[in-house]
């Protein structure tokens, strides 16, 4: 068993740009248990007095403690005492493979869009449908179900009030309902309507199941224990696509974080494919461009990560996608991610044109789920599936876009 400090683990000898500011801790650790010894790492929890409370109950009170077991992980507030005895605990059950395989330490992410441009589009679908020849498909989605893990959803929006919604939040104290707007963008993208009577289509699968958890609150931030909670309820209820448009800045030489690596990859083998940001954290406008690292954990081998490009073809000046070395993580495909016209909350405008690898994000998951629809596959055979199928973008390069650009499906 060992610990790690996700958000500034690096390689030996390897040092962090004075500019890196690591994420903010919570205070809390993820502990992740093996698979098949859950039961026998909960009870090394219990014998320091760690009580993990059930999902549901994760957020009542004054709970500091909680179980994800759909994905083996814990979240816990432990004193130094607690700590220093599950250490001691899980080194001495090693010789028989300690049920506790690692510790690290919960922080905050968030999402990063950029400036909003309100523009009036004079055509009935927004480009990013158009490149990605989703307005060419007959597929819609029906029957997969699409977690979107984000700011939560404006509940009230007109485009939806004829769609099944099942939604929870995780955030402590704050309802589903979306008083930022990103989360309600990012669903609007992934599930929207294709095709309005009055008005632009702008959504991909747009009778896909919509589950919307919120693992960010009102301003755009939330920790680890929440988004991981918001996966473990996707899984737990079947969703086939998890939309996860966040992201935790990296720095040069830091690996990927192995807690998220581990509950991606057994989210896959249960057939939820986890799609998520590459980030917005590069400035290819300067000279010379600084391209930064994939952002986690979208840097995660297990997790698609996704980067943008503009309508001309062009990967968008903010997109992340330097691969440093073999742990790094890298760019897996790419979705439209510039000038994206989707829904918002009524109570601002209905609608918003914004920017963002974020944007690109649910290109992916909302064509993930007309894939899932249409072959019914799951998991990693999804995954291979559209990236072999993307459209490869010759004058770009691999470190950017991965495959290529997402391409939807053909009925």
């Amino acid at each position: 068993m060992r610990t790690e400090d996700i958000s500034t683990k690096s390689m030996p000898g390897d040092e962090m740009e004075p500019t890196f500011t690591p994420p903010q801790k919570t205070g809390r650790m993820l502990v992740l248990f093996d698979a098949q010894q859950v039961d026998k790492g909960k009870e090394i929890l219990n014998e320091v007095n760690i009580q993990l409370a059930a999902t549901k109950d994760a957020r009542n009170g004054s709970v500091n403690h909680r179980l994800y077991s759909e994905l083996g992980v814990a979240v816990i507030r432990p004193d130094k005492d607690q700590f220093n005895a599950i250490l001691q605990l899980a080194r001495a059950s090693s010789d028989d493979g300690s049920p506790i395989l690692m510790m690290a330490e919960e922080t905050v992410i968030g999402v990063d869009p950029k400036v909003g441009v309100k523009k009036e589009l004079t055509t009935n679908y927004t480009w990013g449908l158009k490149v990605t020849n989703v307005i060419k498909s007959e597929l819609s989605g029906k029957g997969i179900k699409v977690a979107i893990l984000d700011t939560g959803f404006d509940l009230k929006h007109p485009d939806f009030q004829n769609r099944e919604i099942i939604y929870k939040s995780f955030v402590g104290g704050q309802e589903v309902q979306d008083g930022h707007g990103h989360g309600t963008h990012c669903t609007g993208t992934a599930c929207g309507p294709r095709l309005l009577k009055d008005g632009i289509g702008y959504g991909v699968a747009y009778e896909a199941e919509i589950y919307i958890g919120k693992v960010l609150g009102n301003n755009g931030k939330g920790d680890d224990g929440s988004i991981i909670e918001g996966i473990n309820w996707a899984v737990e209820r079947g969703c086939e696509i998890v939309s996860m448009s966040i992201g935790g800045l990296v720095a040069h030489g830091q690996e990927y974080p192995d807690i998220y690596e581990h509950i991606a990859a057994r989210a896959l083998q249960r057939g939820t494919l986890i799609v998520a940001a590459a980030g917005n954290d590069s400035q290819r406008e300067l000279k010379p461009a600084i391209i930064n690292p994939v952002s986690y954990p979208g840097n995660c081998p297990s997790i698609l990560a996704v980067g943008a490009i503009d309508k001309f073809y062009k990967i968008a000046w903010f997109s992340n996608g330097e691969k440093s070395f073999k742990n790094s993580g890298e760019v897996d495909i790419a979705g439209p991610g510039v000038d994206v016209y989707s829904s918002w909350p009524m109570n601002q405008r209905r609608y918003n044109t914004i920017s963002g690898t974020s944007m690109a994000t649910p290109h992916v998951a909302g064509i993930a789920a007309l894939y899932a629809q249409k072959t019914r596959t799951r998991g990693k055979d999804l995954w291979e599936l559209m990236t072999n199928n993307a459209e490869r973008l010759e004058d770009l390069d691999s470190k950017d876009v991965g495959s290529g650009l997402i391409q939807a499906p053909k009925l």
